[in-house]
């Protein structure tokens, strides 16, 4: 899962847990010593948990098998990417707020967290915010967008953003082995997020 993904598991645990969970990426190596807040450290250990159970998951694996084997091992950022396109589409059976509002509230709590991450992160959270990525990863353009941007990182070796046109051809597929993953995840994280 992404950035949203991993803001809604963060549920309602501190500011700081929500801002490591979310920017995990970011910090490498051991973050004990880097002289972050301790909520920041318990949410950048859970992103690395969420990531690492997350690959294992039966609906994960299906993910990464429905793009077959072209994209090679960028299937797992694909798949990533494609799951917060999918908790966007289907958000109202997972949550009882309004994805508009929650994306409000979880760039409010992470604004007060950023500035302890490195200038990159902040820099990153001030075009997430702006652009408001939670709700514009609806839209499939947009999605195709941010693919092609990994792509152009990744040197156009492997071509990332045709993954959309699989995921439009199947999409019943891709539902399917999303709401296992999610269901897997829900247990995983030990957060029953329906309740």
């Amino acid at each position: 899962m992404n950035f949203l993904g991993h803001a809604w598991y963060s549920g309602d645990e501190n500011d700081e847990f929500l801002a490591g969970n979310v920017f995990g990426d970011f910090i490498k190596g051991k973050i004990e010593n880097q002289g972050l807040p301790i909520g920041i450290v318990k949410g950048i250990t859970y992103h690395r948990y969420l990531d690492t159970v997350g690959d294992k998951c039966r609906g994960f694996i299906k993910l990464r098998e429905l793009l077959g084997h072209e994209f090679g091992h960028y299937r797992g950022v694909i798949a990533d990417v494609f799951i917060d396109h999918l908790l966007t589409v289907n958000w109202d059976s997972y949550n009882k707020v309004s994805l508009d509002s929650f994306a409000t509230d979880t760039y409010r709590r992470i604004s007060r967290s950023v500035h302890f991450f490195p200038d990159l992160t902040i820099r990153v959270f001030e075009y997430m915010q702006r652009d408001n990525w939670f709700v514009r990863n609806r839209d499939l353009f947009e999605i195709e967008k941010t693919l092609q941007r990994i792509e152009n990182r990744a040197g156009n070796l492997v071509p990332i953003c045709l993954s959309v046109e699989i995921l439009r051809q199947r999409p019943g597929d891709f539902n399917s082995a999303f709401h296992e993953f999610m269901q897997e995840m829900i247990i995983l994280a030990g957060k029953n997020k329906l309740l």
